[in-house]
């Protein structure tokens, strides 16, 4: 019974450890997204202004 306790608890805490570095991607892929979108709107915004 311990043991296979231990074995969950393992693997939790890796499927934990594979969550969290989705979370870091998908926040550094929004930061990418966010960033192509201000570089390309950039123009268009210059040129309401105009």
């Amino acid at each position: 019974m311990r043991l296979g306790l231990q074995a969950r608890l393992a693997s939790l805490y890796f499927d934990l450890r594979g969550l969290d570095a989705r979370v870091v991607l998908l926040g550094e892929t929004v930061t990418a997204f966010q960033r192509t979108y201000d570089l390309m709107s950039f123009p268009f915004e210059v040129r309401k202004r105009l």
